[in-house]
């Protein structure tokens, strides 16, 4: 018989854990006793509860990992490239101040500004200037409906911790220990989790929804609102010491309207980048095109910016680019009186490629052919017709094959009688 769980006890009353193994012994078919060996295995049993302990641990690190790296991965594919804050304006130059203050100090942030100003812009430019660049910049969007699905997100959660909860969750605050967490729109955050992030900022210290241990973070918060967040806080929506926790160093990104001179610098920006990323034939800025983006009032600030040299940029015919901006209707074309979203521009860059096709019956290449009004190459023109799904076998068929209604009988050819 072999027993692997008995204990024997000191006089001091600490225990000894041991294993026995009892062989008996028998005189002529007799049982007549028993050997039996006992063999401490206090120091083996310790050391298997620390090796488990270890890989429990370890498979903890690893689901962290995945959800880690499949939050990446996810704002890798979703985040907008840019090559930094562009411009040579004065509050342009103090930004860039401010933003190397800030990476320097590894201070908590409050940046302010109105919708599209750059705010985000700048929180990465925070992240990628600081110590904590190699670990995650961590966003999450503060602005949602649910306040249950947003404590959630953050703090992360234990399996079985409410119903639906099937697995364990890191949550954004854990995934952003020793980098940058971005709260964008911290305004809209409920006063609960105002209170729980205000606690988490002053002790370091993070639990999970269902969770009865804290777990250690170091964070640097850069929140951005558009919202006056001390009128907030004196009308009682906002949290007063969270506030100040977070306004250590306040920055203020500026309007659009109140730079014009970074207007250029950020139009040829974003031409640049839209070119090459749409693969569109190079454009050119006139002086008559800069002199209608400064005439313009930009409500939507450098956001509406880009996507008006995008949509621009698309429409443009032999690299031309033409700018139709009303301040009245901030509209740069009759086409929308809204920004448009990258989906919806895709759509009308699809439209416009089937207006060329339909113009050109089809034909590709050549001098009236869509390439050439499209100001692209031949190649280019088959890779989009074939990226979009469009056939063209159904235009050139349309060239071909003239409607009934235009089809006229030919007259009999007339009689020649010899004479």
């Amino acid at each position: 018989m072999r027993v692997e769980d008995d204990v024997f006890w000191r006089k001091d009353g600490k225990p000894i854990l041991v294993e026995y193994v009892s062989t008996p012994i028998y005189d002529h078919d007799v049982l007549a006793g028993a050997v039996v060996i006992f063999r401490d295995v206090t120091e083996r049993k310790e050391n298997e509860r620390k090796l488990r302990e270890a890989l429990a641990q370890v498979e903890d690190l690893k689901v962290k990992l995945e959800q880690e790296n499949d939050y990446l991965l996810t704002e890798i594919r979703s985040a907008r490239s840019h090559t930094g804050v562009v411009g040579v304006s004065p509050s342009i130059k103090l930004l860039n101040a401010q933003i190397d203050l800030a990476a320097k100090s590894d201070a908590h942030v409050l940046v302010t500004g109105p919708t599209g100003s750059g705010k985000s812009l700048t929180a990465s430019a925070i992240h990628e200037a600081s110590s904590r660049h190699r670990r995650p910049l961590v966003r999450i969007n503060c602005d949602q409906s649910s306040a249950e699905n947003l404590e959630a997100e953050l703090f992360g959660y234990r399996r079985g911790a409410f119903p639906g909860a099937s697995r364990d969750t890191t949550g954004k605050l854990l995934m952003a220990h020793n980098g940058t967490l971005h709260l964008d729109e911290v305004a809209a955050l409920p006063p609960r989790i105002q209170a729980r992030i205000h606690d988490v900022l002053e002790t370091g210290h993070v639990k999970r929804i269902g969770d009865s241990a804290e777990t250690p973070v170091s964070i640097t918060v850069v929140a951005t609102t558009s919202r006056n967040l001390a009128s907030e806080v004196k009308s009682g929506q906002f949290r007063q010491d969270l506030y100040f926790e977070l306004n250590l160093l306040p920055i203020s990104c500026q309007p659009l309207k109140e730079r014009p001179e970074d207007i250029p610098y950020l139009a040829r920006h974003f031409l640049n980048r839209t070119t090459r990323r749409l693969r569109l034939p190079k454009a050119r800025l006139t002086k008559a095109n800069i002199s209608a983006l400064k005439q313009y009032d930009w409500p939507g600030n450098v956001r509406e910016l880009e996507n008006v040299i995008e949509r621009t940029a698309i429409l443009a015919q032999g690299g031309r680019l033409k700018f139709d901006l009303d301040n009245k209707s901030h509209d740069p074309s009759p086409l929308s009186d809204r920004i448009l979203t990258q989906e919806e521009l895709r759509k009308l860059e699809i439209e416009n490629f089937r207006n060329a096709l339909e113009r050109s019956g089809g034909k590709v290449s050549g001098s009236k052919g869509t390439a050439a009004m499209l100001g692209i190459a031949p190649t280019t023109a088959y890779s989009k017709a074939k990226a979009f799904g469009i056939d063209l076998s159904q235009f050139s068929a349309r060239r071909k094959s003239p409607a009934p209604s235009t089809l006229k009988r030919a007259a009999p050819a007339p009689l020649r009688v010899r004479e």
